[in-house]
């Protein structure tokens, strides 16, 4: 009696190992199917890897016999009608491709220009003084000799309009400003911008 209730207080009960050998399942479950789900990943991953080759090289095989097809058709040899209406559509598109490579040559060789640059507008200057009378003053030019106003007549006065004290004719041989040389029936100097005055 004695040693058997020893053996029940040194022995684990089955309550106190039940927790531990279902972690213990867990884990082994998890293990096992993290194992099974590696296996077959390699085992896709490889039967793709050889679908790919395979269908390399059927691709390589079916550009061989369109070769081959399009061979024969350039030595005049009779095809079968849909046969050559597939030559035809692939010859149509060398064509294109042979173009558009053309143009992407034409592209890449095209160079770029600068514009010119614009030219700057002439800035019609200030219009001349006048002296106290109303008459234009005349201005001298470092690169033509001065002019002399020419003296009014004993008949005009200050007062009246400046039409008529000194009359300004469109048919002038040059600006009375710049001295450049106006066109005939001008209205305006064609250097300086100067409005000449009606006759």
């Amino acid at each position: 009696m004695n040693i058997d209730n020893q053996q029940k207080q040194i022995s684990p009960s089955n309550n106190e190992s039940a927790p531990g050998a279902a972690l213990g399942f867990q884990l082994r479950k998890g293990l096992d199917r993290l194992g099974f789900e590696a296996d077959r990943l390699m085992r896709g991953n490889r039967i793709r890897s050889e679908a790919n080759r395979l269908r390399d090289q059927a691709d390589e095989r079916i550009f061989a016999l369109g070769r081959k097809v399009m061979e024969l058709s350039e030595n005049g040899l009779a095809l079968d009608p849909d046969l050559q209406t597939v030559v035809s559509e692939i010859k149509a598109l060398e064509v294109e491709l042979k173009r558009k490579k053309q143009e992407i040559e034409a592209i890449s060789g095209e160079v770029w220009v600068a514009p010119p640059a614009p030219l700057a507008p002439a800035r019609p200057s200030s219009p001349p003084p006048r002296d106290a009378g109303g008459r234009q003053a005349q201005i001298s030019s470092p690169s033509a000799p001065a002019m002399t106003q020419p003296a009014a007549s004993a008949t005009t006065t200050p007062e009246q309009p400046r039409s008529q004290a000194r009359p300004q004719h469109t048919d002038a041989k040059e600006c009375p400003v710049c001295h450049a040389e106006l066109r005939p029936q001008a209205a305006f100097c064609a250097n300086c911008g100067y409005k000449l005055a009606q006759a």
